[in-house]
């Protein structure tokens, strides 16, 4: 059995750097000169773990995000959905779809006065970036995550 010591703040192994921390480890029996260098990354102090709360709360975002943008394009490009439901299920209200951008305009003005700018701004440009988010960020973020793919199955030619 091999007994590794670690070295106490050797200068010649102890390296500070953002993301890596060496240490130099030195075996029973083996000048310093000789010990093994490991690499181990910073644990990421910065970064609070993230709650439940927290968690449900970006759930909701993102969930009210894809809503926002699913409604969007099918209203755009496939089928006027308000207009359909209103006129199906309440057809002496259909008058009043006339005044819906003024009227969420409104909700969102009275939102802004009564929670803090921050908490509500925040989203709310996150929905209206969300498309970008998921081509720029997304998208390329899931498709690093997957292992490369090009060199499963490939016999080496000699």
């Amino acid at each position: 059995m091999v007994d590794e010591t670690p070295l106490q703040s050797s200068p010649e192994f102890a390296r500070d750097s953002e993301c890596l921390t060496t240490t130099a480890v030195a075996r029973k029996g083996e000048p310093v000169a000789n010990a093994l260098q490991t690499i181990e990354p910073k644990a990421e102090a910065t970064a609070p773990p993230q709650t439940r709360s927290q968690r449900a709360i970006w759930f909701a975002i993102e969930a009210v995000a894809i809503l926002f943008w699913l409604y969007a394009l099918m209203k755009v490009f496939v089928f006027d959905l308000d207009n359909y439901l209103v006129a199906r299920f309440l057809p002496s209200y259909q008058h009043l779809l006339a005044f819906k951008f003024p009227v969420l305009l409104g909700v969102v003005a009275v939102a802004l006065l009564l929670v803090r700018k921050k908490w509500l701004i925040g989203p709310c440009i996150y929905t209206a970036l969300y498309p970008f988010i998921v081509v720029l960020w997304k998208i390329p973020k899931f498709l690093f995550k997957q292992p490369n793919q090009c060199s499963r199955g490939v016999a080496r030619r000699s």
